[in-house]
């Protein structure tokens, strides 16, 4: 399947924050599949997009049977519309007894899907996607779609490794080599655990602050308080201190050092839903889509 831009040179991405779907199809859990369904189904009719992404956290099952279905009523909203959708898997997937392997085998059989297993390393899940010009003759910007992995040596959560980001770098190069003549190919980067460096679009506050706007991490106030700053032009919701990796083996520096990275986008964080530029990159988070974690859901 072929990814193009429109005619108006318009080519519209729509972000599936974490769902956490799972095997939980009667009472309380069949309403909150159903809410979700509702939800997606509305979104897709109103925004229409070109391309669906599906932020990490997406499905678990006890089973490979169960995690097909699981899977499959995931995305069912975009099958039925008819959508091609992508997707980077959360730190989450794969934890519940079926490894990324057999959710591999089921994304790589369902219609409408563009997700593809990395080739770089032998456990990779690193891969990206060319959008077309509207004329069909050049390609107009690539998407990446990066694993972050699960939980690093330390303990906490993962990001992409120095080797991920080797590759990214000499991938970078070969597809404008390639396809651009060596000119820059502008592209957009999604991936689960936000890079450490979004912190730069925040600061830390006084502990009393929490009382009135101010955010903690994993609403662990000993780590400290942070709101938006606003002198950074950062806008929207802020619900949580992002949830980052304790390592950084330096992915923002290698997308700055590259020049095509215009814009990166993240899961992961429940609660936020927010944008800022830092270094002419622009960061945005996007919050969940499904009603397992928080809440009852609407019905």
């Amino acid at each position: 399947m072929t990814l193009r831009f429109d005619q108006n040179g318009k080519f519209r991405i729509m972000l599936i924050g974490d769902i956490h779907e799972a095997y939980r199809y009667t009472g309380k859990g069949l309403k909150q599949y159903l809410d979700y369904i509702d939800l997606l189904t509305a979104a897709i009719s109103q925004l229409r997009p070109d391309l669906c992404v599906f932020m990490g956290d997406i499905a678990k099952g006890e089973t490979p049977g169960e995690l097909r279905t699981v899977i499959e009523n995931s995305v069912f909203p975009c099958v039925e519309a008819g959508v091609p959708y992508a997707l980077v898997y959360g730190n989450h997937d794969g934890e519940s007894g079926v490894e990324l392997p057999e959710h591999d085998k089921v994304y790589s059989s369902m219609p409408f899907c563009l997700y593809r297993r990395g080739d770089h390393t032998n456990d990779s899940y690193d891969y990206n996607l060319r959008v077309l010009s509207s004329d069909g003759e050049r390609t107009a910007y690539n998407l990446w779609f990066i694993y972050t992995g699960r939980r690093s040596e330390r303990g906490g959560y993962a990001c992409a490794s120095a080797e991920q980001n080797e590759w990214f770098t000499r991938c970078e190069r070969d597809l404008n080599d390639r396809f651009a003549g060596g000119k820059k190919i502008p592209s957009i980067v999604f991936e689960h655990v936000p890079v450490a460096e979004i912190y730069r679009l925040a600061k830390r506050v006084p502990r009393a602050r929490r009382a009135l706007d101010g955010v903690t991490y994993l609403n662990d106030v000993s780590r400290g308080v942070y709101v938006l700053d606003k002198k950074t032009g950062a806008t929207g919701y802020f619900g949580e201190a992002p949830c980052t990796s304790d390592d950084n083996f330096g992915q923002f520096d290698a997308w700055k050092s590259g020049g095509c990275v215009r814009a990166a986008f993240f899961g992961h964080d429940h609660l936020n839903d927010f944008v800022g530029e830092l270094d002419g990159i622009l960061l945005g988070q996007c919050k969940l889509a499904g009603f397992r974690p928080y809440g009852d859901g609407l019905r």
